[in-house]
Formats: structure tokens, sequence, C-alpha cells
């Protein structure tokens, strides 16, 4: 019996010793290779209503689309955004501009979005009311004058 004992002993040698190494339980997100959040994603399937039931690839499949069209639109507007005649190519950033343009320029993707407004920075969107304002007040001068003309000469 002790000889049958050391036998064993030698052939698993370390193992009741050794702790298997634990690896870390990887996400479903992680195991599809995606990006996205597989499970928050699949989360707000469930909480949508969409249906009574939404499978278990459903949320795989969600974030898998929705990462290919960021990394498409992110694609485009980088590009735009490295354009000699942007504004922003020396400190290489993406703005909404940029990603305007991108949308715009790629067909599938403004017929994607065509009823989806982007805003602008607030300092552009600034500027394009006082031009509009500085166009009405010149428009409102304009008549103004015209109706003060009309009454002068009903006067006289």
């Amino acid at each position: 019996m002790d000889g049958e004992r050391e036998r064993l002993n030698q052939q698993f040698k370390g193992l009741s010793v050794q702790t298997k190494n634990k690896q870390r339980q990887r996400t479903a997100g992680e195991r599809a290779g995606l990006v996205f959040p597989v499970g928050r994603v699949h989360y707000n399937l469930r909480q949508g209503k969409y249906a009574k039931r939404i499978g278990v690839g459903a949320g795989i499949y969600l974030a898998a689309v929705l990462e290919y069209l960021c990394a498409e639109i992110l694609e485009l507007a980088g590009n735009a955004a490295v354009q000699p005649l942007s504004t922003s190519a020396l400190r290489n950033i993406i703005t909404p501009r940029h990603l305007l343009l991108a949308i715009r320029g790629d067909e599938e993707l403004d017929k994607l979005l065509q009823n989806h407004t982007i805003r602008q920075k607030a300092e552009e969107q600034e500027e394009k009311e006082k031009e509009e304002e500085d166009d009405d007040v010149l428009i409102d001068n304009d008549d103004e004058d015209d109706i003060d003309g009309e009454e002068e000469e009903e006067e006289e």
C-alpha cells in the first residue's frame, strides 16, 4: 500500500500542492472580439420591450453592427479632420462638423441618418444666429423705410 501511494505521489507530483491557474471569466464581448458592451446592449434590448423573448445572440449581433457603424463613421470623420483645409487639422480633433461631412459624403450613411440632426458647436451656432439676426434687422429696416416713406407722402 505504501508502494502504491509513493507511485501515485510520483505520478501526480505537485498537483495536490499546486492550485490550478484560475482564468478570469471572459465577457461575451471578449469572446466575440468586440469592444462594444454586449451585456449592456442585451440588457437594453430586454428592457426596451421590443419582443417578449430576446435570443442570446441578439445582443452580440446588435453590438457588432453598432461597432461597425461607429468605426465606419469615425474613419470617414478622421479623414475629414486631417484634410488641409480643416481648422482642426493641426490639433487632430474630430468635430461635429467632421461627423456631418462624413455622414453626408457617404450615400448609405446619409440615407440611414437623413432624418437626424447633428448639433454644431455652440460658438458656430451662435455666429450663425447672429448672422441671421443681422440679416433680419437689415430686412426690417428696409421695410420700415418704405412704410415711413409712404406715410410722409400721405401727409403731404
